[in-house]
């Protein structure tokens, strides 16, 4: 079921340059977001078309990003790796924490972009079994 009003969607990511598996909690995009969304990542200024996928997709992916799995994100103070939190009350909380994630990982914003607004439907081609499926659990 799609629940519309979801704000504990997770999305858990391998991230190949540290070798690290994160968990992106977000929240769905509102229909004006998406409109939004699609208009800024082709624009026509003049003549000319400006492509701005990238902007657009960090952009976004800050809007609906809630937070992340303790201990997915580091920072280095001095000669150590302290973990981030995005969770208000934990001993690791950084307010800014959506700052450092796109300051230092805007990667990772990008792809959470692209898999809810670009990458979130499929088309399936044979719907009889879906409503077979789903008769059985009801």
């Amino acid at each position: 079921m799609f629940v519309l009003n979801n704000t504990d969607n997770k999305l858990w990511i391998k991230h190949k340059l540290s070798d690290s598996d994160i968990c992106l909690l977000y929240r769905n995009p509102t229909t004006e977001e998406r409109v939004a969304y699609s208009m800024e990542r082709v624009k026509r200024v003049n003549n000319e078309v400006q492509f701005n996928f990238q902007e657009t997709r960090i952009k976004y992916g800050e809007k609906i990003i809630t937070g992340f799995r303790d201990g997915d994100f580091g920072v280095v103070k001095g000669d150590a790796v302290v973990p981030i939190s995005s969770k208000v009350g934990s001993d690791n909380y950084f307010e800014d924490w959506k700052q450092i994630i796109k300051e230092n990982a805007a990667d990772v914003l990008e792809l959470l972009a692209a898999t809810v607004f670009d990458d979130a439907l499929d088309i399936t081609k044979e719907p009889e079994k879906i409503d077979k499926k789903k008769s059985e659990t009801t």
